[in-house]
């Protein structure tokens, strides 16, 4: 029985010594010792190497313990995986009494009794209902005895856990998503049609009150131990399981209705109501009505049972009712006036706001800082040269306010003023861009003001990302855009200030916009739509003083790209009748880089960027990013070019990737044009996505400049036809304005007009190697 021992650190310089002396000290020989590093900023890392203890050390930048033993899972080489938090300890006989009892058993699971320790290490006193009431090992349980365990005494140490590795990647691993208690959800995975061992003896020291630990915020941690157990219910069929549910529901509506905020109890509704008995339901439908009454009315009872006064207790009451009464007339108008407005921009967001964002990036271009910051800034230290661009990791909460209208951050150093907008309702980690903040600042550290607007944030937690990865005169840049108009959205500054060169790879003729869907007085046939975009493509970056020769279409049919990936050599000019004039819409290029002879094939397409690459050689190449960017035309972009960087055999160079689309939420960025660039929402269970980033500035007549030429880009800008009749074009609009109006997003809330037309560019960097691998891997989880 060989056991990888997986340990995930995050500024624990203080225990994870003693943590690892005592793996080293177990009875029964560990196999190895993964230790996984999330970004500490502490000296975890010379008290792991000063401690003696042979360990292979791994580097993630998550602040995600479920991410960063993952990563641990992936490297481990045993048949076991044994968890240890790097802030508690094992007695010397943990392993041993697993490899005892798991060597009798086709267990899948181990679990051991624990004391409970303090800071120094001294034994605190376990709770009774914390205590196991079992009296002897057992082997063979399953998840109906879990459960019943549960209902008896017991506390889940997550320190005390062995699994079998094949069953923790057949399950899946940790969740990711599951920010706290992620250590339940799998468990309840692992054991749910499988058995598992539990040992009586204590082995293990689960150190309690830990500075910093997930398991203190108590709120959070309901939260998702509610939502591990209601996203499993139909993998567990256990009765107990059920009426486990149901009694956390009930306990954690109670919580939060009488002392939780009023988010949370919102986010444990949603999880809880389905499985509340019917007469709790009644209660909470009732309660909604007057809930600062019904709130007041039950802390008082709580005061009186405690021994408050019979006085206090009218007094209570009054104020009760003075503050029931407010409290509806509020939630009424609050009602009638924003419950459509928040409907319509959650529809468009796609995604929870109240969660936290991770920065996506993990490579030795990266270094991150540590700052003080408190309500009304921070202090920004001296960095040395070499840095390009930052990002400033906050934890910010919308206040009411916030979850109505924008919320912003205003950031103001001597003549330096930037804003920059978040989602509405966000109530978690976020990233703001500070890039041209330093720039402007010339790296002098010095304090920095900020203010907020709709939210606040805690400054405690605050970091400095910076990168030092940067666009210099030498580097030649290609910049490849699926669609007419791709390369002016996502890169306009980049190929405007720097020696480019942009190969649009379609025609763009599949384009609704001239159907007519859009316009009812005139539609354009497939053929006209594909050389007016053509044309766009070919001639509207010379806004951006590139040079005629530099800029090409390539005119491969629009949204078929997938397809001619799967059949590369297929020709796919023609498509249900309708012919593509593909050598006709080639000949309008006017750049010798254009082959003459090419068949509209896959292959063909690949020889074209391949002869680009040759003829070029650029150092950097901008393409979409292949798992943020979800349309799939821009995958297939992608996994062209690195066909071609591998036929060619480009071995060094950097790809810069964009997302005209966003995984998330077409809102983003948010806020008008000309407000500062916010890093897009990159969650959990989008893991790392880049070794790097850049963020390329965009002086007020660089802006104007991009302005102009997405404006000129038929696609996107907004025409009326001369045969509409004034009274159409006038309701059209106006029911646009209302519409914008009510919902707080304009007549057209995800218009690159308002998206595009910005101070930042942002992009992710990484190495061509490392490209072709994430490219490779995103597209074959779409066939």
């Amino acid at each position: 029985m060989r056991i990888s021992v997986i340990m995930p650190c995050y500024n624990a310089g203080r225990w994870v010594a003693t943590a690892l002396r005592s793996v080293a000290q177990q009875i029964y020989p560990v196999h190895e010792i993964i230790v996984i590093d999330d970004n500490s900023t502490d000296n975890s890392l010379a008290v792991i190497e000063q401690s003696g203890v042979p360990v292979k050390l791994l580097y993630v930048s998550a602040r995600n313990a479920a991410v960063a033993r993952n990563v641990g899972i992936e490297a481990a080489s045993g048949d076991w995986i044994a968890l240890l938090d790097a802030d508690d300890v094992w007695y010397p006989n943990h392993l041993a009494r697993a490899a005892e009892l798991l060597s009798k058993t086709n267990d899948v699971a181990f679990m051991s009794n624990h004391d409970w320790i303090g800071l120094e290490g001294e034994l605190l006193p376990l709770p009774e209902g914390f205590r196991c009431k079992l009296t002897a090992p057992r082997s063979g349980m399953d998840v109906e005895q879990f459960f019943q365990l549960t209902e008896n005494g017991f506390h889940f140490g997550h320190s005390t856990v062995l699994y079998r590795l094949d069953h923790v990647r057949a399950v899946g691993m940790f969740d990711p998503s599951q920010l706290r208690r992620h250590d339940s959800d799998l468990w309840i995975r692992m054991i749910a049609d499988q058995t598992w061992t539990y040992d009586t003896v204590r082995s293990v020291g689960y150190r309690e009150n830990t500075p910093g630990s997930l398991s203190k915020a108590e709120i959070e941690c309901d939260y998702f131990y509610l939502r591990a157990l209601v996203k499993n219910r139909d993998r567990v069929r256990s009765p107990l399981y059920r009426k486990h549910l149901a009694r956390e529901a009930r306990r954690a509506m109670g919580i939060t209705f009488i002392d939780g905020p009023g988010e949370h109890h919102a986010r444990i509704r949603e999880l809880s109501w389905s499985h509340l008995p019917p007469m709790y339901k009644l209660f909470y439908s009732c309660a909604t009505i007057l809930p600062g009454l019904i709130r007041r009315l039950i802390k008082a009872k709580r005061r009186i049972v405690m021994g408050t006064s019979k006085a206090t207790w009218k007094h209570s009451l009054g104020e009760a009712v003075v503050a029931g009464g407010t409290g509806v007339l509020a939630s009424a108008l609050a009602l009638a006036l924003f419950a459509p407005r928040q409907r319509a921009y959650r529809r468009l967001l796609n995604y929870d706001p109240r969660q936290n964002c991770i920065p996506g990036i993990a490579g030795p271009t990266i270094e991150t800082i540590p700052i003080h910051c408190d309500d009304r800034g921070f202090l920004l230290p001296a960095l040395k040269l070499g840095v390009a661009s930052g990002f400033l990791e906050l934890d910010v909460r919308a206040s009411v306010t916030g979850r109505i209208f924008d919320p912003v951050v205003e950031i103001a150093v001597d003549g330096f003023r930037d804003t920059q907008f978040l989602e509405r309702g966000v109530w978690g980690v976020r990233f703001l861009n500070v890039s041209r903040l330093l720039a402007a600042n010339n790296l002098a550290g010095g304090w920095v003001g900020l203010q907020g607007r709709n939210l606040a944030w805690q400054g405690g937690s605050a970091r400095l990302h910076i990168c030092y990865e940067k666009v210099s005169p030498e580097d030649s840049v290609l910049v490849v855009a699926p669609h007419p108009d791709d390369a002016e959205i996502a890169a306009f500054g980049l190929y405007a200030d720097t020696d480019a060169t942009v190969v649009t790879l379609t025609a763009g003729d599949r384009s609704d916009r001239y159907s007519s869907r859009y316009a009812q007085s005139i539609s354009l046939p497939r053929a006209t739509v594909a050389k007016m975009r053509v044309w766009d493509s070919i001639t509207i970056p010379q806004f951006g003083d590139l040079k005629p020769e530099h800029a090409i279409n390539l005119c491969f049919p629009d949204g078929r790209l997938r397809e001619m990936c799967s059949h590369p050599d297929r020709d796919c000019s023609r498509e249900g009748g309708m012919e593509l004039d593909f050598a006709g819409l080639r000949r309008l290029n006017r750049s010798p880089l254009a082959r003459a002879a090419a068949a509209c094939t896959w292959k063909s397409m690949v020889c074209d960027l391949s002869h680009v690459l040759t003829e070029i050689r650029p150092t950097i190449i901008v393409a979409p990013h292949p798992c943020l960017d979800p349309s799939p035309d821009h995958l297939y972009a992608t996994a062209a070019v690195c066909e071609a960087i591998e036929k060619v055999g480009l071995a060094t160079g950097r790809v810069f990737f964009y997302w005209v689309h966003n995984r998330r939420s077409e809102l983003w960025p948010f806020g008008p044009a000309g407000s500062g660039v916010a890093l897009l929402p990159v969650l959990a269970d989008d893991g790392v996505c880049a070794a790097g980033f850049y963020s390329h500035p965009l002086s007020a007549d660089r802006q104007r400049d991009k302005f102009l030429a997405l404006e000129a880009m038929h696609d996107i800008r907004d025409i009326e036809w001369p045969t509409a009749t004034p009274l159409n074009i006038a309701s059209r609009r106006l029911r646009g304005e209302l519409r914008g109006l009510a919902h707080g997003m304009g007549r057209t809330p995800t218009s690159y007009l308002r998206r595009a037309v910005r101070p930042d560019e942002v992009f992710f960097v990484t190495p061509f190697a490392d490209a072709i691998e994430r490219t490779q891997r995103a597209v074959g989880e779409t066939r």
